[in-house]
Parts: C-alpha cells; sequence; structure tokens
C-alpha cells in the first residue's frame, strides 16, 4: 500500500500530466482518467469511475470535476485539494493568465481612449 503522501504525490503527477492533454477540453483525457485509475492504479472499479462520471456531468460546473471527486475518493479532503494545484495544472492557469490579459485589455488604456472618442 503506498503511503498517503506517495499517494498524493502520484495524483499530483497523473493529473497534472493529463491536464496538459486536455486542450480539448477536460472529457478529451476521460479514457487516459480511467485507464490510470482503473487499471493502472486500481483507485476504483468500472462501476466506480461510471459512477463519478455521471455526478461530474450533472453538477454544475466544470466537466473536469470528475479529478476532484477521484482525488477524494482516493485520499479524501487532501486529495480533492491536490487536483486543485495539479489537476488544472498548466492547462488551469493558462486560461487564467489569458484571462488577466482580457481584463487588462477591456479595463485598460486603450478601452478608455476608444470611449473617449465616442
Amino acid at each position: 500500500m503506498n503511503s498517503p503522501a506517495g499517494t498524493l504525490l502520484t495524483l499530483a503527477w497523473t493529473f497534472g500530466l493529463m491536464s496538459l492533454l486536455a486542450i480539448g477540453g477536460a472529457n478529451s483525457t476521460i479514457p487516459e482518467m480511467h485507464r490510470v485509475a482503473v487499471d493502472v492504479q486500481h483507485w476504483l472499479s468500472n462501476a466506480q469511475f461510471a459512477d463519478m462520471f455521471a455526478i461530474a456531468q450533472l453538477s454544475p460546473g466544470p466537466n473536469v470535476l470528475i479529478v476532484t471527486l477521484i482525488g477524494y475518493h482516493v485520499a479524501g479532503i487532501a486529495g480533492a485539494l491536490v487536483f486543485l494545484r495539479s489537476g488544472h495544472g498548466l492547462a488551469g492557469q493558462q486560461a487564467g493568465g489569458d484571462q488577466q490579459g482580457l481584463d487588462r485589455a477591456t479595463h485598460g488604456r486603450l478601452q478608455k481612449s476608444v470611449h473617449r472618442k465616442i
């Protein structure tokens, strides 16, 4: 059995790498999530994975909620929190950076200049 720290590191590494593949959205990585969580790590059964996928799809919010549910199932609250840092990974940071750039563009000098001219 893995130590709790080892399990958390495995969660972070696994879902951090998968976040780099999620360019088409979180659902593009579902088959790989299933392979890792069910076949490789044996964290879940097929039925448990299907249930978590259904809950994630029915719940309001991002489709990637399934990773939080897997993290919670594997390592409790700590596992869910690890996802928030690794599951969003670079993809989440990129989206956040894009939003900040959009905010600067829409509330910056250019917008003020255009509004003064209109």
